[in-house]
């Protein structure tokens, strides 16, 4: 759900102007305040993120040059959503920049000066279009892989929480990993010997993700606090720990992408997609440029790069691929 949403450069909204949404919200102000052209937004938003469509809808803005800011000196339209980043707590924000109507920068962060994830796409780089969504290639992509590490660290990843509403209603929303009260020990292992042990034993919703909960909060404080996503081994023996430093170096360093193999679409769904595709990218650049690294110094040596028990987590649980937010079920 989002909880606020940030504006610059659109109609009279020249400088960076932030509203908190609620269920329900009140717009008061003189005239030529922003009422207006924030409900304009909202409607001119509904038609999708990804791409603004002007041609569709009741928002009577008639282009993307007529809504930017008549005093402005830039082309470049900005929105900020606060609670909006998938897996990631309401602490992170991600912001839209768009030119055209089209976007050309996606930013998540906490710290506007460390971004968490910045990726820049070229107009001229649009692959295709189709539906309204456009499939861009030849993106730029960094991560701050230190801080996303940190993000898990101090588990601040959203995991989906159930509430019981009479006998057998039940509904969920998303809350801080960080703010549960945990009172077992079931590892991630034990999780998943769950559904393989006994597929007769069919479990409810709430209670895989009760349990899941549980493993990955337990998970995470098991971890040795190294930021180490792979090891090394020379001739079957870890040397990890005399090379620390430049494993980190090339983990941060490889954690950047100028690619023209990746396509993606950045509506909201693709935000997911973008994620996915993007760490399955930075996963192969670590482990290849690890290995050239260590075979140049050990040219006659065995060099094996594996990944560790963070890695594994980071690039195998996927706890960046969950896209079904706020539904009710019942529960037989």
């Amino acid at each position: 759900m989002i909880k606020k949403i940030g504006v610059e450069n659109f109609r009279v909204f020249k400088d960076y102007t932030e509203f908190e949404i609620r269920p329900i919200t009140l717009l008061v102000g003189p005239n030529n305040s922003g009422k207006s052209s924030f409900t304009k937004l909202l409607l001119l938003l509904k038609n999708g993120i990804e791409t603004l469509n002007f041609e569709k809808g009741n928002h009577n803005l008639e282009s993307f040059d007529k809504v930017i800011n008549w005093e402005s000196d830039s082309d470049n339209l900005k929105l900020i959503f606060k609670n909006l980043v998938p897996f990631l707590d309401d602490s992170y924000q991600i912001e839209f920049s768009y030119e055209n109507r089209c976007i050309n920068k996606l930013v998540i962060f906490k710290n506007k000066k460390e971004p968490l994830l910045k990726i820049e796409i070229s107009e001229e780089e649009i692959y295709y279009q189709h539906q309204n969504l456009s499939y861009y290639n030849g993106i730029i992509a960094e991560f701050d892989i230190r801080q996303l590490i940190d993000v898990v660290y101090n588990k601040e990843i959203q995991v989906r929480q159930w509430h019981k509403f009479g006998k057998q209603i039940f509904s969920y929303g998303y809350i801080s990993l960080a703010s549960l009260k945990v009172d077992n020990k079931i590892t991630l292992t034990e999780f998943k010997n769950l559904h393989t042990d006994d597929p007769a034993n069919k479990l409810s919703n709430m209670v895989i993700d009760t349990l899941k909960n549980k493993a990955i909060y337990n998970e995470i404080e098991n971890f040795n606090k190294d930021y180490l996503l792979f090891k090394v081994l020379k001739n079957d023996v870890d040397i990890t720990a005399s090379f620390v430093d430049k494993i980190l170096s090339i983990q941060q360093e490889s954690f950047k992408m100028n690619s023209s193999d990746l396509f993606i679409n950045i509506d909201y769904d693709g935000l997911f997609n973008t994620f996915k595709k993007s760490f399955h990218w930075f996963k192969r650049e670590i482990t290849t440029n690890t290995y050239k690294y260590f075979k140049n110094l050990f040219a006659d040596d065995k060099i094996d790069v594996q990944i560790s028990e963070l890695g594994k987590f980071i690039f195998n649980e996927k706890i960046y691929g969950n896209n079904d937010y706020f539904n009710t079920y019942v529960i037989n």
